[in-house]
């Protein structure tokens, strides 16, 4: 909970809100600096996933898929570790990482992952919630952007659905399934998310 880590987090917050300005050149130096503080965050601590999403984000609109998909590796991997079993952050991770596979003309290995991030969010939020086809409409929607031939860089994507989602929905960003950074907590805030996700009974 020093200053490094709170400042590399502050870096990474500010990177995200310049990357939903469209400002990704901007936010780049900024995701740089989060990331190589890891040193003082420890090999688990709950910050890095969202942190490297987020500079993977920034790397993908900016036409570096190969770094980007790295980043995305190793962030769904580490919220694999910390939240074992269901969890809205690996199911956010396994989204992203399959969005820019399909995007990228991999729709093979993109498909088991959105579909296990599908049956996650089905699994977190009931069968009825309005969240669950997202994944599914996403591939589709691509699918015929390519069959249009029409451009698909992982860049428009995120410009067509928003880096955060759509704006007029009021949820814990962690829950979003959209392709999207989020804001990582700093140190001492609320121990926990109080949304109505969160406090479902299971």
């Amino acid at each position: 909970t020093g200053t490094p880590l709170r400042v590399a987090i502050a870096k990474s917050n500010l990177g995200q809100c310049l990357f939903a300005l469209g400002r990704a050149a901007e936010a780049l130096p900024l995701f740089v600096d989060a990331a190589a503080a890891e040193p003082d965050f420890g090999p688990d601590h709950p910050a890095l996933p969202r942190i490297w999403n987020n500079y993977a984000l920034c790397l993908g609109g900016l036409g570096r898929g190969e770094e980007a998909l790295a980043l995305f590796e190793r962030a769904l991997a580490l919220s694999r570790r910390l939240y074992p079993g269901d969890s809205p952050d690996v199911a956010l991770n396994l989204h992203n990482l399959a969005l820019l596979q399909n995007l990228q003309g991999r729709p093979a290995e993109a498909l088991p992952r959105f579909e296990e991030a599908l049956a996650m969010y089905r699994r977190l939020g009931g069968p009825d919630h309005k969240e669950h086809h997202k994944p599914r409409r996403l591939v589709r929607h691509h699918q015929r952007r390519k069959r249009g031939g029409r451009p698909d860089r992982y860049g428009s994507a995120l410009r067509t659905h928003g880096p955060s989602g759509p704006r007029k929905r009021n949820r814990h960003p962690s829950h979003d399934p959209d392709p999207g950074g989020v804001a990582v907590p700093l140190p001492g805030g609320p121990a926990a998310c109080r949304c109505r996700a969160c406090s479902r009974s299971p």
